[in-house]
């Protein structure tokens, strides 16, 4: 069951004129952030993408067989060949939770700043005229465009090496997505959930803030046991309006999104 408000409506559509420009700008920022990921701390991405390592079986471990069960409510297409490493497994969306955010993050240009294995990208790319997909660890992001591949939208995503928030200021999209790392499954033991110190080493709201300098919309991936206060002070320190959406599935309450922005009617 799902207890979501409803998608905001689609854009609408850009004359053919004005989609090349978009088109256009978008090439070049992507020139931009291949240049400037290549002089950051993370190696440069090879001229040939790198091939994606094997997929990790969780079953090797008896904490992590319960993800096995679930493997198909992660990728539905995970029989054609989808591959995970051991953090895959537990940070990725759910697809059917994924694909929801990607028709509430409908638009021109996003970017999934903490891509993984690709589970939100993927969806993006089907709502989205482009994605940019970063990730700090470059294994990881050869699996999510090999898991692209397996969805037929790898041509559809710039995959990027590197920190998000050392790009951050070279990018300008419509929306950013944020899910960030949780710290392993051991969050859902706290009480609540802190965004600047439980985020695996993040500060949450500095993230928040250049994700809200990059775009007009930041879509945040949250515990379910997030600080909701918290959330929404964030959000009146900027002056930015909020909507916090609880999430379920399968009757269980799997996470909280909250979008920043996201104001009907400011992109016409």
């Amino acid at each position: 069951a799902w207890h979501v408000s409803e998608p905001l409506p689609p854009r609408p559509l850009r004359e053919d004129a004005a989609l090349a420009d978009t088109k256009r700008a978008l090439a070049r920022q992507f020139e931009a952030l291949e240049a400037s990921s290549s002089s950051a701390d993370a190696p440069p991405s090879a001229d040939a993408p790198p091939s994606a390592p094997p997929s990790w079986d969780p079953r090797q471990e008896a904490a992590m067989e319960k993800y096995w069960v679930q493997r198909l409510m992660l990728f539905s297409r995970f029989s054609d060949g989808v591959r995970m490493d051991r953090e895959g497994w537990f940070s990725v969306t759910p697809e059917v939770l994924a694909a929801h955010i990607a028709e509430r993050c409908r638009c021109d240009v996003v970017v999934d700043a903490f891509a993984g294995v690709g589970g939100n990208a993927i969806q993006f790319a089907f709502t989205c005229e482009r994605v940019i997909a970063i990730d700090l660890d470059a294994d990881r992001l050869a699996l999510a465009r090999h898991n692209a591949q397996v969805y037929g939208v790898a041509d559809r995503i710039e995959f990027v090496h590197g920190d998000f928030l050392a790009l951050a200021p070279r990018l300008r999209a419509d929306v950013v997505f944020l899910s960030p790392p949780w710290g392993g499954p051991e969050y859902a033991d706290a009480d609540a959930f802190d965004i600047d110190t439980m985020m695996g080493g993040l500060d949450g709201t500095a993230v928040l803030h250049a994700a809200l300098a990059a775009a007009p919309n930041a879509a945040y991936y949250l515990p379910r046991n997030v600080r909701r206060g918290q959330v929404a002070a964030r959000a009146r320190a900027v002056d930015c309006p909020l909507e916090l959406e609880r999430c379920f599935l399968n009757g269980h309450e799997k996470a909280v999104m909250a979008y920043f922005g996201f104001e009907e009617g400011e992109e016409e």
